[in-house]
């Protein structure tokens, strides 16, 4: 009974935001759906890899980072910058961004804008669906019911917003770089960096005690690709032959 609650807790944001970013949609689901579960699998991947990482390079940050537990010291903030952006945020975004490339970049059912930036919002909601269930499950070996509706609470709001805005704003870039053939290269490297540089700065607001700063860029974030979504569903771009 405790697995199927944490699940179906972890699921409800996910349900959620699907609803609100995805109620309508222009490509066909299936390629949705591989997006989705390709998140998924790479949650999987890079949370065993990070198991092993973590805790060889940065031992303060274990505790917390892999079983959310105990707050780490922040009395190294070079190693809180490192950590936040030249390992954490490089790599889980670098194989997002492979796996994003490969299929706007091939795939023939992609004719607009937004068809990469809903891949990319697929691929985020599966990655933090992982993410939801580890670190519930984790919560609630330890800790009572009112912490776990906290964590939701967090999850819900601004952890898998964060994922939306990460891979949302790759897939932007990704499908601007298919269409502008000129400008591919500098919108591709900006569908990498813009990701790293967004998920650096979360981590580092949150773990320097700042959640506050991370909330507000996250919901700026957000604000921003619902807008983008909106102004491009009806500008389709039409690949010759």
């Amino acid at each position: 009974m405790k697995i199927l609650f944490i699940v179906l807790l972890s699921i409800a944001p996910i349900a959620f935001w699907f609803w609100f970013y995805l109620r309508k949609r222009y490509i066909p689901s299936r390629w949705l759906l591989f997006s989705f579960i390709s998140g998924m699998g790479l949650f999987v991947l890079l949370s065993g890899l990070e198991n092993k990482i973590i805790p060889e390079i940065f031992p303060s940050f274990s505790s917390y980072f892999l079983k959310f537990r105990q707050t780490p010291a922040f009395n190294a903030p070079l190693s809180l910058f490192l950590f936040s952006f030249f390992l954490i945020a490089p790599l889980e975004e670098i194989p997002k961004f492979l796996i994003l490339k490969k299929i706007i970049s091939t795939g023939k059912q992609i004719n607009q804008i937004a068809d990469g930036l809903q891949l990319g919002l697929c691929l985020g909601l599966g990655f933090a669906l992982g993410e939801n269930i580890l670190h519930l499950s984790l919560v609630g070996n330890y800790a009572g019911t009112n912490t776990v509706f906290f964590v939701f609470a967090l999850r819900f709001f601004v952890s898998t917003v964060a994922q939306i805005c990460y891979s949302g704003a790759m897939g932007y870039y990704l499908a601007l770089g298919r269409f502008r053939k000129i400008q591919r290269k500098f919108l591709w490297g900006r569908a990498l960096l813009v990701p790293i540089i967004i998920h650096g700065l979360f981590n580092l607001f949150i773990f320097s005690e700042n959640p506050a700063y991370s909330v507000i860029t996250i919901s700026l974030l957000s604000f921003l690709l619902y807008k983008w979504q909106k102004e491009r569903e009806t500008f389709e771009i039409k690949i010759p032959g």
